[in-house]
């Protein structure tokens, strides 16, 4: 379990605004079993925003991620004051100033209408290498595909693809070894070198073989009942990458 909370600032006039992407935000939090609160605090020049989120810290970085994607899109049917363009500058520097103060280098909090307030700053589902790593920049985009598949906006079969390309590049880096060796043998050399335990190294199996080839090679797609049973096993390869990432140099 995770809990992140900050307190916002923006002035009076977007308070209509800025409790509308409260309130989406909130919805999304709610549907994915988080627990979300907001309060706001009237003032004379800015009101303030008490925001806090508490739940599994896999399913808190992904919510983070689609609010970055889902906000602006909120705000643009906004049609109270602060309307159009300004509604959505609002929504992109919501989220930057949320995610900046949880996972960033920043400690703004004010909201910014300029339009030059971005979001600058990842929150990873897994705890990705940053640069110059040789892996972050592709781990990057495979994090945000998982993140994606974990608030329900994309299908297992796109995801189990970049879950595996996550594994396959950790277990080629952490091993020394280039394009040459396959699925198997990666999995046994890494169980002799210590980097997988016995039980890891039969779940990689199993994802490969009996989920991402036949979903890759044959073009298939998962039925209704093959979904919760493939969605447990990723999971337990989401925890495994972690324990890969963290033995990284």
């Amino acid at each position: 379990m995770a809990g992140y909370g900050t307190t916002l600032e923006a002035p009076p006039r977007l308070d209509p605004l800025i409790r509308a992407l409260m309130l989406a935000a909130q919805r999304r939090a709610r549907s994915l079993g988080l627990r979300m609160k907001y309060r706001f605090h009237p003032g004379g020049d800015s009101t303030e925003w008490d925001l806090s989120v508490d739940g599994n810290g896999y399913l808190i970085a992904a919510w983070s991620q689609q609010l970055e994607r889902d906000l602006p899109l909120v705000a643009e049917g906004y049609v109270g004051p602060g309307a159009g363009r300004q509604a959505r500058n609002v929504a992109v520097s919501f989220v930057a100033r949320w995610i900046a103060w949880c996972v960033g280098d920043e400690e703004r909090t004010t909201i910014s209408a300029s339009g030059r307030d971005q979001v600058r700053w990842l929150w990873p589902v897994m705890d990705i290498p940053e640069p110059p790593s040789p892996l972050a920049a592709r781990l990057a985009i495979s994090d945000s595909l998982v993140a994606r598949w974990i608030v329900g906006d994309l299908s297992e079969e796109v995801a189990i693809e970049e879950l595996h390309t996550s594994m396959e590049g950790l277990l080629r880096v952490l091993l020394g070894v280039g394009k040459g060796p396959n699925w198997p043998t990666l999995l046994t050399d890494a169980e002799a070198a210590g980097l997988l335990a016995a039980a890891d190294s039969a779940t990689l199996g199993t994802f490969n073989t009996l989920h991402r080839n036949r979903l890759k090679h044959q073009a298939l797609a998962l039925t209704d009942s093959e979904r919760e049973i493939v969605a447990e096993v990723m999971r337990d390869v989401l925890g495994i990458g972690e324990r890969l990432l963290a033995k990284l140099p």
